[in-house]
């Protein structure tokens, strides 16, 4: 089967004329008969099965399964996906299917129709003949359609962050006193710092965010682990890191660093939460920067304040 996407942007006169998308950037609409929900469900599951321990296990998108007849109360999501098969046959998303793909003009299996009932929204459409057609088609597009919705979640993150303003004088700030830049969000204030070590701690008020910044000299007998562990203990000491993490390379901005990711207990307040630690190493010079964030919201969903920091880290320059 050969993979063809089509997208559709549709405008009429002006997208001044559709509201602003509704719900979280990070939901996931699933429109699917009673009849289909169970046989195509296993593959969205798998699909969208990104989790980070925050300590408890949290997804980056929350799935809701709604049924066709409700789709008129839930059109104005930012992310919708309608999910029909012809076999078992039913009258409800098989007609809502139906109607789009003669909407769209076409008759391809899976398509996007971007901004259809509201701004910034993604429509897809997903259909097959019974369920080993269906599972074809998620076979050829498993990594795309998770790729659309990270996609486009990332930029919906992007916009948020920058549209709250930035904090030009704290980052002037650390750029004449530490020699290193990135965009800093308008309520981040300083909380601690040591010029002399290359150290300082920013964070703003609940649910808590803090961001760290070391460096350290790049030796052969350097381990992130150690370096970040002292590091920790000294300037930070009640904060006790759990010797379990993971780490990943990644690329940011053209550049190879690592990334590491656990969770930490808060001394004070009693309470805990997710941290990640971006290593830069500046080859030229012979330094490392370590730049971590934290995050503290109890009993509450982390993972968008968590890449909300990551947001600005990917502005980092040395």
């Amino acid at each position: 089967m050969s993979k063809t996407i089509i997208f559709l942007t549709f405008f009429i006169f002006s997208c001044d004329f559709k509201p602003q998308s509704e719900g979280g950037i990070d939901d996931i609409l699933i429109v699917a008969s009673e009849q289909d929900r169970p046989l195509i469900e296993p593959y969205f599951e798998e699909i969208f099965n990104i989790k980070i321990n925050t300590p408890q296990e949290e997804r980056i998108f929350n799935l809701i399964w709604i049924k066709p007849w409700d789709i008129k109360k839930f059109k104005k999501y930012y992310n919708i996906i309608l999910v029909s098969l012809a076999f078992p046959i039913d009258s409800t998303a098989d007609v809502l299917t139906k109607k789009n793909l003669i909407a769209s003009s076409t008759n391809e299996k899976i398509f996007i129709r971007e901004d259809l009932y509201s701004k910034n929204q993604t429509f897809m459409s997903i259909n097959g003949h019974d369920i080993i057609d269906f599972k074809s088609v998620i076979d050829i597009n498993f990594e795309w359609i998770y790729g659309v919705f990270m996609e486009k979640y990332n930029n919906h993150m992007i916009d948020y962050i920058y549209s709250k303003g930035l904090n030009n004088e704290l980052m002037n700030y650390i750029n004449d006193e530490y020699n290193v830049s990135f965009d800093i969000q308008k309520d981040y204030i300083m909380l601690n710092k040591d010029q002399k070590n290359n150290f300082f701690w920013i964070g703003r008020g609940y649910p808590y965010r803090w961001i760290t910044y070391y460096k350290v000299e790049l030796v052969d007998e350097y381990s992130f682990w150690d370096t970040f562990i002292l590091n920790t203990k000294t300037y930070m000491p009640q904060i006790e890191i759990s010797e379990y993490y993971r780490s990943k390379e990644e690329k940011i901005n053209m550049d190879h660093i690592n990334i590491y990711r656990g969770i930490y207990d808060h001394e004070i307040s009693q309470s805990g939460g997710p941290f990640f630690v971006y290593e830069f190493k500046n080859i030229k010079k012979n330094e490392i920067y370590l730049l971590s964030g934290y995050v503290n919201y109890p009993g509450n969903r982390k993972i968008n304040l968590l890449n909300g920091i990551e947001v600005l880290f990917e502005s980092f320059k040395f």
